[in-house]
């Protein structure tokens, strides 16, 4: 009978906290205790109406240093004579031209040449070209 009664209890204390949580006929509802008003503060505001400082009107005496312009220096620069260049009389004139042509490395091309104009006595120019 213990046995009954005590299973029984058991039972019987699941069924009523089942019901308990289902209850669902109950409105929710807020409660409000505080009467707080959010108020913004006044702001701060810049005073652009400052009087300008009063003028400056008196000058500066500014004090200048300035060298002594003639100067004595102890070295003097030597006068500059300019000579004609004579001419160069121990070298022969070969009135010469030639021609290289050929192959660098990796197949690259390479001229060069050089080809002479003139009498050798009166006149002479060399012409030289280069080309890689």
């Amino acid at each position: 009978m213990q046995r009954i009664f005590l299973s029984g209890t058991i039972v019987l204390c699941f069924v009523v906290s089942a019901t308990a949580q289902i209850d669902t006929t109950k409105k929710r509802t807020v409660n409000i205790t505080s009467t707080f008003k959010p108020v913004l503060r006044e702001a701060a505001k810049i005073n652009f109406n400052a009087s300008p400082p009063s003028s400056d009107t008196t000058k500066p005496k500014l004090q200048y240093t300035l060298p002594n312009q003639n100067l004595l220096f102890a070295y003097q620069p030597g006068t500059l004579k300019p000579l004609a260049l004579q001419v160069d009389s121990g070298g022969r004139w070969d009135n010469d031209s030639y021609i290289k042509v050929g192959f660098g490395s990796l197949r690259t091309p390479y001229l060069q040449t050089g080809i002479s104009f003139g009498d050798g006595k009166s006149a002479g120019i060399n012409i030289y070209a280069k080309h890689v």
